[in-house]
């Protein structure tokens, strides 16, 4: 037996036709009829059409068509004896939502009208009105739930300052065991080979240029615990980092300059879920440095913006670090 596909058309409009020309030259014969659905499967091309629009595995539907009116037009009752698949007004195959919304089920038979080229130049040679189904219904199509595709976390903005006790050359590595290093300023060239002044002035050996201080950026693998920390309103923040980076060491034009860079970021947020990281950093991009500095203060916040405060968080404790001999600072953060 024939199978043939044609399109179930909730509204009977002008539209369904064409333009006002074709419509002019096509005519078409009306015939009162039933669907009944014979056969609900997946096929290899319903199920192929998930690699792309709509997105979704689709089921063939096969209808019979039964007329209620007498038709004698002996072409007209060739299609009276087929098949037909069930499609959707734009040519997409149903899926299961919409099989279960509609409880479309073998043996269940739809009312309409048939209609069948008569005359002229149509678009379609069959086409069946179907009151209970919608043919527009793409509600599968806008349900699917695409992919999320997470943002790498970014080490963002650590710098390095370099405070010797006399001028002298230093050799500064980072270790990429947290992530791969994205940005660096200067360029990193397995490392940055630099002569220092004692004011903390660096000179790079590489291209001669002078540097306030040692810039990169990297991808985080993972996140942090953040099981304890400091729970702070956006509009409290400028006060909350003056008082906590004091306590962590930096001076006050690291501070600043530490303040400057996220304060738009964290007043933003109603609430803020800050935590300052320490060994695990530490652990994550480990800091070689020669000649070997007598003190090393690293500053890494990591945060994430709240609506409302968790007021479960543990307080997080700050250890102070002196700064001692020839020291090395950093600071910079992520954001969750």
């Amino acid at each position: 037996m024939k199978t043939l596909t044609i399109l179930f058309f909730i509204f009977f409009t002008i539209t369904i036709f064409g333009d006002e020309k074709k419509v002019a030259e096509c005519s078409y014969s009306e015939f009162s009829a039933t669907a009944e659905v014979i056969k609900i499967e997946r096929t290899t091309q319903s199920i192929r059409q998930k690699n792309g629009k709509p997105f979704y595995s689709g089921v063939e539907i096969l209808f019979k068509l039964n007329t209620i009116d007498k038709i004698e037009d002996k072409e007209a009752l060739k299609f009276i004896s087929m098949e037909y698949i069930f499609k959707l007004n734009n040519g997409w195959y149903p899926g299961d939502r919409y099989i279960s919304k509609y409880g479309i089920r073998v043996g269940k038979k739809y009312s309409g009208i048939l209609f069948i080229k008569k005359s002229g130049v149509c678009d379609k040679n069959v086409m069946f009105k179907l009151v209970e189904l919608n043919g527009g219904d793409y509600f599968e199509s806008y349900q699917i739930k695409k992919p999320i595709i997470k943002e790498p976390i970014m080490v963002k903005k650590p710098v390095i300052y370099l405070y010797p006790q006399n001028d002298v050359e230093v050799e500064v590595k980072i270790d990429e065991k947290g992530g791969k290093l994205i940005h660096t300023y200067p360029k990193y060239i397995d490392g940055w080979r630099v002569f220092v002044k004692k004011d903390g002035t660096i000179i790079s050996k590489d291209n001669g240029k002078e540097y306030y201080s040692l810039y990169w950026e990297a991808q985080q693998n993972h996140q942090y615990d953040m099981s304890d920390g400091f729970m702070v309103k956006g509009e409290d923040i400028a006060d909350f980092l003056d008082e906590k980076l004091e306590i962590l060491g930096l001076n006050r034009r690291e501070a600043n300059e530490f303040i400057i860079y996220w304060l738009p970021l964290l007043e933003s947020n109603v609430w803020n879920h800050i935590k300052f990281v320490g060994d695990e950093y530490n652990s994550d991009y480990p800091l070689h440095i020669e000649p070997s500095p007598d003190s090393i203060i690293r500053v890494y916040m990591v945060f994430k913006g709240l609506d409302k405060p968790d007021f479960t968080i543990k307080e997080q404790k700050l250890t102070p670090t002196k700064r001692e001999g020839f020291s090395v600072i950093e600071w910079g953060g992520s954001q969750y």
